[in-house]
């Protein structure tokens, strides 16, 4: 392990740890308290799973507002194409 590891503290959002991901180039992150005692540990999949679930809320409350619209559901073909471009 990494003697100083990059670690972020528990007053701090979610937008600062993923920033701090990012730019660190790390997978886990350390959460401490004031007096740097270690509470957790949030890790890239746990981010993930985080966005998933989210996505499928959106998702979720999409298709709700489509169907009180009464729009027909066939006629809404989303273009994937990009998404298959990446596979």
């Amino acid at each position: 392990m990494t003697t100083n590891p990059t670690h972020v503290t528990v007053d701090k959002s979610l937008y600062d740890l993923t920033s701090l991901m990012h730019t660190q180039h790390v997978r886990r992150v350390p959460i401490v308290d004031k007096d740097n005692t270690i509470l957790g540990l949030v890790t890239l999949d746990d981010l993930l799973i985080l966005l998933s679930d989210e996505m499928a809320d959106l998702g979720e409350g999409i298709l709700g507002a489509l169907q009180e619209a009464e729009v027909e559901l066939t006629e809404v073909r989303p273009p994937f194409g990009w998404l298959l471009s990446y596979l």
